[in-house]
């Protein structure tokens, strides 16, 4: 029977050293890329996680829609097709506060299963270091 799932973190931005650095200089963030891989999988042959979506920010808006996934094939994947509304306010929020609501959204084939979503955002952060 499938199960929605959802998990929400936060990424703060200022556990990297060079951000907190120059964390009152940022002028400009933008995500470059996300990637992503299941580790640790425990569960059922052929588990699979569809309808997903990883939104961003308090107002949630669609960063990326995850596509069909077989859980215990999973190796590292780059998702593709960021949307725009979703990047900046990634961006934004980023740059603002320096840490970002992130939600992972979808429907699991069945339970139970456990995992460990490892996923990585490829920022490139431009700061004014010399004044």
């Amino acid at each position: 029977m499938p199960v929605v799932y959802s998990e929400t973190e936060i990424l703060d931005a200022l556990e990297n050293d060079e951000i907190e650095k120059y964390k009152n200089k940022i002028k400009e963030i933008k995500l470059t890329g996300i990637t992503y891989e299941i580790i640790n999988y425990t569960g059922a042959e052929q588990i699979e996680f569809s309808k997903g979506s990883l939104k961003v920010g308090p107002s949630a808006k669609t960063l990326v829609a995850v596509p069909l996934v077989v859980l215990e094939e999973t190796s590292q994947t780059e998702l593709t097709d960021l949307e725009l509304d979703g990047l900046n306010e990634f961006a934004n929020e980023l740059k603002g506060d320096k840490q970002v609501e992130v939600r992972m959204e979808g429907t699991l084939s069945q339970t139970p299963v456990s995992f460990t979503l490892r996923a990585k955002f490829h920022v490139t952060v431009t700061a004014e270091v010399l004044k």
